[in-house]
């Protein structure tokens, strides 16, 4: 089943972005949605590296995983302060592009959701996806299972296809480009507050999650 449209340039685009129910069902399903970071973003440099361990907001994450975690602070904060997605997201000793940063952030949620806190991860090359689509049509929860399994679709469709996804297909909807990356980053801000991955994550539109800034 796919997530996105494929890279091979389709000679159309669907009208409309598949639903697929989730694979499994929590066995738990408290209503707390991932908190939101208080911490201010600082732009990334433009030079090739800056580093921004913080292990003191990762939980009991290490290593790539600690760095990530921080990444998704800095880009929550980002799209809550200026309503857009940061060209690039520092990890570690790397500024990321979107694409990158997420093939990271959904091995890190697939990891913690299996109990895993550390591990090493590859910073490849991924192209920007050229055509994000959308049908969520307003704020919902989805259960951390769900997200986890989204999530591996996406590791899976991002090593097949070399890019991004146009869209990620969720119980709710599909969500753009750019929603699945901020929607991703929520649980991991959640664990940096918390130790723990959320039981629930909050969606919204895109639209309305940069506060009217078209995506």
């Amino acid at each position: 089943e796919d997530v996105t449209t494929p890279t091979t340039a389709p000679t159309t685009e669907p009208t409309t972005a598949p639903t697929t129910e989730p694979t499994t069902e929590p066995t738990t399903a408290p209503t707390t949605a991932p908190t939101t970071a208080t911490t201010a973003p600082t732009t990334p440099s433009s030079g090739s590296s800056q580093p921004t361990e913080s292990s003191s907001q990762a939980g009991a994450a290490s290593g790539w995983y600690a760095d990530v975690i921080s990444g998704a602070v800095y880009l929550t904060n980002y799209v809550k302060e200026k309503g857009l997605l940061p060209s690039s997201i520092p990890v570690g000793s790397y500024n990321l592009t979107p694409a990158q940063y997420l093939y990271l952030a959904t091995q890190v949620v697939v990891a913690l959701n299996k109990g895993k806190t550390s591990g090493d991860l590859s910073v490849p090359s991924y192209k920007e996806p050229s055509n994000p689509q959308e049908t969520i049509s307003g704020k919902g929860n989805l259960q951390m299972s769900e997200v986890a399994t989204m999530a591996q679709k996406v590791v899976t469709f991002m090593e097949s296809n070399g890019q991004g996804p146009n869209w990620m297909t969720s119980s709710l909807g599909t969500l753009q480009y750019e929603n699945g990356i901020y929607m991703f980053s929520q649980p991991l801000v959640y664990y940096a507050q918390n130790g723990t991955l959320p039981a629930t994550v909050e969606v919204d539109t895109w639209f309305k999650t940069t506060g009217g800034v078209p995506g």
